[in-house]
């Protein structure tokens, strides 16, 4: 029995990065979920909002003002979700379309600087059809990790950007230890790797008694001869009201 339920829950993630010569914390934000159990065996998920989201302040801040507005105008995203936590279809996706088209029209407007420009028309290409934005959302984060993890099977995290900006590196994580209150993955490499690189990990999921996903705790290491490269994922439930 996967550990979803009908809910509404906010939750906060954040995600950090360790380097050899610095430590980033590359992404903050909170999310706001609804899911509803449907007759059909699958789970309608309404990715409500996104917001107080902050990112590594390597851009100007300008810049990363207008990425996180980008991003934000994208919600509320509608999903319907299998039992194994995969992404089955996006039921509002030209709506969705609709109004990042909207927010990127406006935004350029205001401020039509030629990188920014590039940026919206590459990034405009994810929206083009709606099995290449299910390719960008499973690619999330808090969505990978929470749907993943709440279907208490073995899966595949791809990390972007890691070890460095511009690559990537997958990892396959397999339940060792479960109990009452944690299920423990361990993270090998999802493909073969050079005899000079190490890689590895753990995700450990926080289950609640009424067996309720409430929080996920991940690190992945790359260890290219005598540098150490981690990324920390951490998501958690927020108390109170969901209301954000």
């Amino acid at each position: 029995m996967p550990l979803l339920q009908s809910s509404r829950r906010a939750y906060l993630t954040r995600i950090r990065q360790i380097m050899p010569d610095k430590v980033l914390t590359c992404y903050t934000g909170k999310t706001l979920m609804e899911l509803i159990e449907t007759k059909s065996g699958m789970y309608k998920c309404s990715l409500e909002k996104r917001c107080d989201v902050q990112i590594e302040q390597v851009k100007p801040l300008l810049a990363n003002r207008l990425l996180i507005e980008l991003g934000e105008s994208l919600y509320p995203i509608e999903l319907n979700i299998t039992l194994d936590g995969k992404i089955h279809s996006i039921t509002n996706f030209e709506e969705v379309k609709e109004r990042r088209t909207k927010k990127a029209k406006e935004l350029l407007s205001t401020f039509p600087t030629i990188p920014f420009r590039r940026y919206i028309e590459m990034s405009q290409g994810y929206l083009e059809e709606e099995e290449v934005f299910r390719g960008v959302l499973v690619r999330d984060s808090f969505i990978q990790l929470f749907f993943s993890c709440a279907s208490e099977s073995p899966f595949c995290y791809t990390c972007d950007n890691f070890p460095r900006k511009g690559e990537k590196n997958s990892f396959y994580c397999e339940i060792d230890k479960k109990d009452i209150g944690t299920c423990l993955y361990i993270a090998q490499p999802a493909f073969p790797i050079p005899s000079h690189v190490v890689m590895g990990g753990s995700v450990v999921s926080d289950i609640s008694a009424k067996r309720e996903l409430v929080g996920i705790k991940a690190d992945f290491k790359f260890q290219e001869d005598m540098d150490v490269y981690k990324r920390e994922i951490e998501i958690f439930m927020l108390d109170g009201d969901p209301i954000l």
